[in-house]
C-alpha cells in the first residue's frame, strides 16, 4: 500500500499542477479579452465625444457668423476646438462671389498661403464650402457644407487661424451683410 499511495500522491500532484496551468491560461485569456473590449469601448466613447464636440463647434461658429453681422458690432468669442484640430481656415466669399455666380474666370486660390490643400481648392472652386478644419486631413463642415456669403477676412482672400490651448479665440465684427472674422 505504501507504493500505491505514493503513486496516487504523485498523480494528484501532477493533476493539480496541470489544473493550475489551465486556470492560469484561462484567467490570462479572460483578462486579455476584458482589456481589448474595454479599450474598444473607451475608443468608441472618445469618438462619440469628438463627434459631439465637432457638431457643437460647427453650430456655434455658423451662429456667430450669422448673428454678429450687424454693422458696428464687435464680439470676441472663445470656441473649444473639435478633437485633433490644428487650424480653422476661411475663404472670403467676396473674392469668389463673381466666380461662383458664373460671371468671371476662376481665381487662383492655390496661390494663397495655406490654401495649397486639394480639399480646399476643390471645395472653393466648386463653390461648395469656404470653412475648413485642418486636422490630420482637411475637412469641410459636416452640417451643412456650404459656401457662406457672410464671411469677410479684411481684404484677404484666404486665411487660417491656429489653435491656442485647445480653442480658437475669434473676433467677429459686423459689416452689415457680412461678418469680419479675425483672430483674437
Amino acid at each position: 500500500m505504501g507504493v500505491d499511495e505514493d503513486i496516487k500522491e504523485v498523480f494528484l500532484l501532477k493533476k493539480s499542477q496541470i489544473s493550475q496551468v489551465f486556470t492560469y491560461i484561462a484567467s490570462t485569456l479572460v483578462i486579455g479579452l476584458l482589456v481589448i473590449v474595454g479599450y474598444k469601448a473607451i475608443d468608441m466613447m472618445m469618438g462619440k465625444q469628438c463627434e459631439a464636440r465637432r457638431a457643437i463647434f460647427e453650430k456655434d461658429l455658423l451662429n456667430f457668423i450669422d448673428e454678429y453681422s450687424d454693422y458696428g458690432s464687435v464680439h470676441e468669442e472663445t470656441i473649444q476646438v473639435p478633437c485633433n484640430t490644428k487650424e480653422l481656415c476661411f475663404a472670403d466669399a467676396s473674392h469668389f462671389a463673381d466666380y461662383c455666380s458664373g460671371g468671371y474666370p476662376s481665381p487662383e486660390i492655390a496661390n494663397y498661403p495655406d490654401a495649397d490643400d486639394p480639399v480646399i481648392i476643390s471645395a472653393v472652386m466648386d463653390c461648395k464650402a469656404n470653412i475648413f478644419l485642418k486636422r490630420e486631413f482637411t475637412e469641410t463642415f459636416n452640417n451643412p457644407a456650404k459656401f457662406s456669403d457672410k464671411i469677410s477676412l479684411n481684404g484677404e482672400p484666404f486665411q487660417c487661424f491656429n489653435v491656442t490651448n485647445s480653442q480658437f479665440k475669434l473676433v467677429f465684427s459686423g459689416l452689415g451683410s457680412k461678418t469680419l472674422i479675425e483672430q483674437g
